[in-house]
């Protein structure tokens, strides 16, 4: 269910397991990795043990300062680890929930519901933003291959945006009077599934 928003249309993200994929050898970006990828570029990194605490659970409800002191020295090395894969990953993508459109004849296209103001939001304040979000407006499908889905279509239209993106920094900015830790990016790629796991199209975004 996509929820509008003044200058903001909130998507649920479907949420998976860290770590690379098959599709395309990239990571997805998620809420359990979106702050090393803003704070291995940001010009002052948050302290480790802010980061730690989005790491790891015993670090976070630890009894004491001891047994934080304890924790730390074994999380910093995997903490730099991640931050220094993820400084040098440029290319990550990302799945999100939405529902398709009526098939617009004169655009040949369905409606995916995205815009110049979309914005992914993750976890502890960090968000993920387009440049190009208009360019996601549409997916374009023939209309014989739309026609053919139109049976799955009636039955739902809830649908996977899967966003290949290209990383181009990060920043702070404020979205409906909220401050948000922003990793800018491009489009390059999208690709859509329904519900079902049936793929409508994927088109490269230039």
């Amino acid at each position: 269910m996509i929820e509008k928003k003044t200058f903001f249309i909130c998507f649920f993200i479907v949420v998976m397991a860290v770590g690379k994929t098959t599709l395309a050898a990239e990571v997805r970006l998620s809420d359990d990795n979106a702050f090393l990828y803003y704070e291995s570029r940001a010009a002052v990194k948050a302290p480790d043990h802010k980061l730690a605490e989005f790491m790891s659970t015993d670090y976070r409800h630890a009894q004491d300062e001891f047994v934080k002191h304890d924790l730390m020295k074994k999380i910093k090395p995997v903490l730099h680890r991640k931050l220094d894969d993820a400084k040098n990953d440029d290319t990550v993508f990302v799945r999100v929930g939405t529902r398709l459109g009526e098939y617009d004849f004169n655009k040949g296209a369905f409606p995916t519901g995205f815009s110049e103001t979309t914005f992914i939001p993750f976890d502890n304040g960090y968000a993920l933003t387009f440049n190009n979000g208009e360019k996601a407006a549409f997916i374009p499908v023939a209309i014989d291959r739309a026609r053919a889905l139109s049976g799955k279509l009636r039955r739902s239209r809830r649908a996977t945006v899967i966003l290949h993106v290209k990383l181009l920094g990060v920043e702070e900015k404020t979205f409906n009077w909220a401050r948000k830790k922003s990793i800018n990016s491009r489009i390059t790629k999208m690709e859509v599934q329904l519900g079902s796991g049936a793929p409508v199209a994927s088109v490269a975004v230039h």
